[in-house]
């Protein structure tokens, strides 16, 4: 509901940030979300529907969830966690976010038409 009131009223960058912020302010760990919600903020623009972003979110939801995923994903307390080998996929996975999430909102820059709401000049 922000994002597409303030898009219309600041432009789609700064409506992404701002819905970023707001979204990760609603989340316990807020640095991940507010890059999560530039994520789902393109998958709106780029598929036109509201539907991707929710897909994509409750996918997040769950492979997030300790029970289901944790156990394979984070290293066992017993073992440590300071060898740079426990860490070899959570570096690969951030280098690989760092430079497919400008590149990816660099391709949301221009909003499916489907979605896109009028503005009052071209009603």
């Amino acid at each position: 509901m922000l994002y597409p009131a303030w898009e219309s009223r600041w432009g789609w960058l700064p409506a992404a940030l701002a819905t970023s912020l707001v979204f990760a302010l609603l989340h316990p760990n807020g640095f991940s979300q507010f890059f999560a919600s530039l994520i789902y903020i393109g998958l709106l623009r780029r598929a036109g529907s509201l539907r991707a972003p929710i897909v994509v979110h409750g996918a997040f939801n769950m492979l997030m969830w300790y029970p289901l995923t944790g156990q394979f994903v984070f290293p066992d307390a017993a073992r440590g966690t300071g060898e740079l080998s426990y860490w070899t996929f959570n570096l690969a996975c951030l280098a690989a976010v760092s430079v497919a999430l400008p590149l990816y909102l660099w391709l949301a820059r221009t909003r499916n038409s489907r979605w896109a709401p009028r503005r009052r000049d071209e009603r």
